[in-house]
């Protein structure tokens, strides 16, 4: 209870500095709009670790937001606020989906299959003690199945009869989504004001954040995977930019792939090369996998991301990998020191002869060691007194296509090697 009051005061004190003015326009317009637009990047700049609660415990977060905004006097204290949160990290694939993220909030686009009709599901249950009379009100979270009370306080009785009448009900609807790059599917359960039966017409593309949550079938002893929305975006028809290659799991399904994605991430030291991280790594295409066919099994054209750093790179730049891209990226977001090899957004002509493998580590090592004595700068003067025992060419050509704002890049094999700081 004392961490949903903190992060009541949290999030009120958030809207207080960061969006006064939108939260007094949203207040005042709720009976006509009950959607809070929260968003994401603006609640993480303010508070870290409120924005990662509301990934990793987003019912309870979600909870507490809208506690703060019932105690406005302008909304009544049981009023339904249903959020959209834009600009969310952790942007996944459809078939990135795994048992790793029940629990976790996620971001996914996809292509609508199936919508099924709204209808309603109980909301919050009225049971009646057939024993003592006596009425018990229970919150419905399960997907298939109505959760009764376990016993009665007021006699200790265990039998119950469900008060259908004086139950409340909300809408629901069921959406079915996938995407061109693979024949995987997922279902998303929709509720309240996020339901239409209008809006979801099949092959629409929609962004959907959601927590991903399991359900066991009726007859039927495995467990399935679906997404409890938490809002629904419908896109403009851009297809192709979910869309990756009509070979995709030709390729990604062979053992050729797989030692790829080994290599990848032994070549990272198994950690991220963003945060650091060693747990649900991923290996990146830094040069992208549709529009790089020849690069998708080099073991140079991949880095080592986890899983939520890999969610976040796809969430700004999708599946449209780039050097540039992932630089900025880095330049943005990493906090682990590391050396990351990167693919040229240049033309091969363009590329620098390749250097002798040893300069290029002394070079690094060097560049890395001054970076650190000199703030995150690295003299030129002090870097060529420390190389003079090198050739002299070599070192001049590695550091005129190295110069960026401090930081320094060198080529190799005709890929660009990054210190990142």
């Amino acid at each position: 209870m004392k961490k949903i009051k903190t992060l009541r005061v949290k999030f009120l004190e958030y809207l207080g500095e960061c969006h006064p003015e939108e939260a007094k326009e949203w207040l005042s317009n709720y009976e006509n709009n009950n959607i809070f637009t929260l968003e994401y990047q603006s609640l993480k700049q303010y508070d870290e670790n409120m924005a990662e609660m509301l990934t990793t415990h987003t019912e309870d977060t979600l909870h507490a937001f809208t506690s703060t905004l019932q105690g406005s006097s302008k909304i009544p204290d049981d009023a339904k606020i249903n959020f959209n949160i834009i600009h969310f990290d952790n942007m996944l694939k459809l078939d990135e989906i795994t048992s790793d993220y029940v629990g976790e909030l996620i971001r996914i686009k996809g292509i609508i299959r199936k919508s099924s009709e709204v209808y309603p599901v109980l909301d919050k249950a009225i049971f009646e003690c057939r024993s003592c009379m006596s009425w018990q009100e229970v919150e419905q979270t399960s997907v298939n199945n109505i959760t009764e009370p376990t016993i009665c306080g007021e006699c200790g009785g265990r039998s119950f009869r469900l008060l259908r009448d004086i139950s409340s009900y909300v809408d629901q609807q069921v959406l079915t989504i996938g995407s061109p790059d693979t024949s995987f599917e997922i279902d998303c359960i929709l509720r309240d004001s996020w339901c239409s039966h209008d809006d979801y017409s099949i092959n629409k593309t929609v962004s959907i954040v959601g927590v991903v949550d399991v359900f066991k079938p009726t007859n039927s002893n495995r467990w399935k995977k679906y997404i409890h929305a938490v809002s629904v975006n419908i896109l403009e028809d851009n297809k192709e930019d979910i869309t990756i290659s009509d070979d995709i799991d030709d390729v990604r399904n062979t053992p050729e792939y797989r030692q790829w994605v080994e290599r990848v991430i032994a070549d990272s030291n198994n950690v991220c090369a963003c945060c650091g991280g060693t747990k649900h790594l991923h290996a990146h295409h830094i040069m992208s996998y549709a529009d790089h066919p020849d690069l998708r099994l080099d073991p140079d054209n991949g880095i080592a991301l986890c899983k939520w750093c890999h969610g976040k790179y796809n969430s700004y730049y999708g599946h449209k990998g780039t050097a540039r891209n992932l630089i900025d990226f880095l330049s943005k977001f990493a906090t682990h020191k590391e050396v990351v090899y990167v693919v040229p957004d240049n033309e091969p002509e363009e590329v620098i002869e390749k250097p002798d493998r040893d300069l290029l580590q002394v070079f690094v090592d060097t560049v890395a060691q001054l970076e650190d004595e000199y703030y995150d700068m690295c003299p030129i003067n002090v870097l060529k007194s420390e190389l003079e025992d090198y050739d002299e060419t070599a070192i001049d050509a590695l550091i005129t296509s190295s110069i960026n704002k401090g930081i320094v890049y060198s080529p190799s094999e005709g890929y660009l090697k990054r210190v990142i700081i």
